[in-house]
């Protein structure tokens, strides 16, 4: 059966109700273009689906007035509609992809699909400096706290399952625990974060800087009194020493 024609699409979209993510109510479908292959290859690599048929950027209007992006898939065999939605693992909603967070772990890419939506990652934003900040006090392990202290200071965000890593890039930041045998996740600052912006159809950046991180010109005053702190909490010559290794 042949891909879909310019006017199948416009009848399956006009025959497809769409209902907002947030309030479950019905949308008004303003307008609809093909999805650029680069945002198909983005949103693929989590719905696999999108690799074959046709994948339409649609946009609504809902009640509030308000412009809103849905993705829909529509089978190449079948011409069916779907839906492409993706769960916050935060606030445990579905959201259409430009309403999830993208992200990115070098200054080139690739870019990746998070699991969590802007206000989850502003959330996330607030409490994890913190949190990466304990990890020193109650290291699961020597190896962990090594790591830890190879990688230095976090001032960006983090978080192993709303940013995991490509498959075939895990282990780099896996270690394990030499007591218990388990793998324990090493935090791994995303680079940058973005989200599509409908109304300006281009992407826009979304902050990922830790709240309560120091700020670039104080980073080095604080990891050096972070270091006499684990030095009274260690031992200099222990924290000197996993610093040192080679492993």
């Amino acid at each position: 059966m042949s891909e879909p024609t310019t006017n199948d699409i416009n009848t399956i979209l006009a025959n497809f109700p769409v209902k907002d993510s947030s309030s479950n109510k019905p949308l008004n479908l303003r307008s609809h273009e093909l999805l650029p292959a680069s945002r198909v290859d983005i949103y693929a690599r989590k719905f696999p689906r999108l690799s074959s048929g046709v994948a339409v950027s649609a946009t609504y209007e809902n009640e509030d007035k308000e412009v809103l992006e849905y993705i829909v898939h529509i089978d190449p065999k079948t011409k069916a509609p779907t839906l492409i939605l993706q769960e916050c693992s935060i606030f445990l909603e579905e959201f259409p992809p430009s309403q999830i967070v993208e992200y990115s772990f070098q200054p080139n890419g690739p870019w990746l699909l998070s699991n969590c939506c802007v206000n989850a990652v502003e959330m996330y934003r607030q409490h994890k400096f913190s949190k990466w900040r304990e990890l020193f006090d109650h290291a699961s392990c020597e190896a962990a706290l090594r790591r830890l202290l190879k990688i230095g200071l976090i001032a960006r965000l983090y978080d192993e399952s709303a940013f995991p890593e490509l498959e075939e890039d895990k282990a780099s930041w896996q270690v394990t625990d030499e007591r218990t045998g388990k793998l324990v996740h090493i935090p791994h600052p995303v680079h940058a974060l973005r989200r599509w912006d409908t109304t300006s159809q281009a992407y826009v950046e979304v902050p990922c800087r830790l709240e309560g991180a120091p700020s670039d010109a104080d980073v080095d005053q604080y990891w050096a009194k972070l270091l006499e702190e684990l030095y009274r909490l260690y031992g200099k010559e222990y924290i000197e020493g996993l610093m040192s290794s080679a492993t």
